[in-house]
């Protein structure tokens, strides 16, 4: 763990310790870890053919902490397709997931968003979003 990610939890966990609401340390740890939960996690992989995206979520599916999975293919070439994985649910470590996709021959492109913390906080549209939308 790096020294950023050490003084923002430390700062998390002074909040949390210097919190009337909390009865007990047993609350308080919960709060620190399903602040720091993935709820969100959306990757760009390619993958061959095999195994079909159905298989593939399934196994992302059957990790723990995962509540739900959607892959959509945008690309298909001669043997591989380029897919978009979204993987919901809480959990605090993707290495699993990147496991499955490594296990059924694909391989990770990018992280196109991660949502952390007690909930999922939506992608607002921005002025710049809109003024693109008119060129």
């Amino acid at each position: 763990m790096n020294e950023d990610n050490i003084a923002l939890r430390r700062r998390l966990q002074s909040k949390v310790t210097n919190s009337p609401s909390f009865a007990s340390i047993g609350d308080e740890r919960k709060l620190i870890m399903r602040k720091s939960e993935i709820r969100r996690i959306v990757l760009d992989v390619l993958k061959p053919y095999s195994p079909d995206i159905t298989l593939l979520a399934k196994s992302l599916a059957d990790l723990p902490g995962v509540d739900g999975v959607n892959i959509s293919v945008y690309e298909i070439d001669h043997k591989v397709e380029n897919v978009k994985i979204t993987v919901e649910g809480a959990f605090h470590d993707i290495e699993a997931i990147k496991q499955v996709i490594m296990d059924s021959g694909g391989s990770l492109h990018s992280m196109d968003e991660v949502a952390v913390g007690v909930r999922l906080v939506e992608e607002e549209e921005t002025l710049q979003d809109r003024t693109r939308a008119y060129e």
